[in-house]
């Protein structure tokens, strides 16, 4: 049926979740049930909703009544144009197509099944996480037999053209290597330098396992076998419990709700002012729940320079906020607990690439440490969040060449 494309004030209805579920249901039973073709029955629809409205809107189900609350709602959609009741049959979908709004800040034209798909992945991801799913140990990489000739070849590659700009390093938002570890080991062995712009960090809202396959698979693409492909999206169908048709078909939908840049957000953090080691004066930026703090705050009680945060970044993911102290700038703040790992982990791989170590950043570890000890590090998942390692050993990584 065709939809009236007429654009409408640019704004949503407070109940307009609940509305979308009552059209993801006509929608579906349209499109998949020969014997709900000629609309649903009232009665049909809240069978259908009910359950998720349960989850969704349950105070409103208590206060209103449940019957009558998807009643006001299926009234409501019949006023829009959502929904059409069809003279001597059920409901059916109307001339209007419902809005949503995006990530960032736009409302459009809602697709049909994109809530259901986007909870579903949503699922995918916390299993994946939960159970240490980790692409990179399942991708063989030039980096794990450093006597091959695709490794030598590299290496060359280097030592005649330093670190092409071309061919960045995919970071994630803690400074996991997700897609380059060969490049990494092979600068490592011809003593080349990687710059801060040879690192590319993955956008926060797609650093998550599912994404890092897609990307794995899209970057190594050239290399990858059938063999290497079906290991990673068996492991991801164990995790999930989900056959992986399902989950490509999920992504498909939720491609452009996904691929949207949220708008800027600036948040505006309490804190209060802490004295760092033996200083009297209180002067580094701690957020009142104790979890974040001010990285140029404490760095400069430490004494280190500005510049510095450039070593410390691929390591921590950081969050910028104004406070009451930055005089309406912008600060950086970061975790307590992913800063002592960072930190832990940048001063021993600046020490096995013979780098500057600063004991400026040890005492800022030893610190974050003794004062904030209630503050434990998350949790690890079996290996997934061991940071990348350079060592012979090492576990297997994928990588573009």
């Amino acid at each position: 049926m065709p939809r009236d494309s007429t654009p409408r004030h640019q704004e949503l209805p407070v109940d307009n979740a609940a509305r979308l579920v009552l059209f993801d249901a006509v929608a579906q039973a349209e499109n998949g049930d020969e014997a709900a073709r000629d609309g649903l029955s009232e009665d049909a629809l809240f069978d259908r909703v009910i359950g998720r409205l349960r989850v969704l809107v349950p105070r409103e189900l208590h206060i209103v009544g449940e019957r009558e609350y998807v009643q006001a709602k299926i009234e409501a959609c019949l006023e829009e144009g959502i929904l059409h009741r069809q003279r001597g049959s059920g409901m059916q979908l109307g001339t209007q197509m419902p809005r949503i709004r995006y990530p960032d800040a736009t409302i459009q034209d809602y697709s049909v099944g994109l809530e259901g798909a986007r909870e579903r992945l949503e699922a995918d991801e916390t299993k994946l996480r939960r159970g240490g799913f980790d692409v990179r140990h399942l991708v063989k990489s030039a980096a794990n037999d450093r006597k091959s000739d695709s490794f030598r070849s590299l290496v060359a590659s280097m030592r005649e053209h330093g670190f092409l700009d071309q061919f960045p390093l995919t970071m994630s938002a803690t400074g996991q290597v997700i897609d380059g570890l060969a490049r990494v080991a092979a600068a490592t062995v011809a003593d080349i330098p990687i710059r801060s712009h040879h690192r590319i960090t993955v956008p926060p809202r797609r650093d998550t396992p599912l994404h890092h396959v897609l990307l794995v698979f899209d970057a190594n693409a050239d290399r990858l076998s059938d063999e290497d492909r079906a290991r990673v999206l068996d492991a991801v169908e164990a995790r999930t419990g989900r056959p992986w048709l399902d989950i490509e078909g999920d992504l498909d939908l939720t491609r452009a709700w996904r691929r949207t840049v949220p708008k800027k957000y600036t948040a505006t953090l309490d804190v209060e002012l802490v004295a760092f080691a033996d200083q009297h004066e209180p002067k580094v930026q701690v957020t009142t729940d104790g979890t974040r703090i001010g990285l140029r705050s404490v760095m400069q009680q430490a004494g280190l320079a500005d510049y510095n945060r450039d070593h410390i970044e691929p390591y921590v993911a950081k969050e910028e906020a104004r406070t009451r102290y930055s005089g309406g700038r912008k600060a950086w703040f970061v975790n307590i607990a992913d800063a002592i790992i960072g930190i832990e982990n940048m001063q021993r791989e600046r020490a096995e690439r013979k780098l500057k170590v600063d004991p400026a950043w040890d005492d800022i570890g030893t610190w974050l440490v003794e004062t904030f000890q209630s503050t434990s590090p998350p949790e690890r998942d079996g290996d997934a969040a061991d940071p990348p390692s350079l060592s012979e050993d090492e576990a297997v990584l994928p990588d573009s060449g």
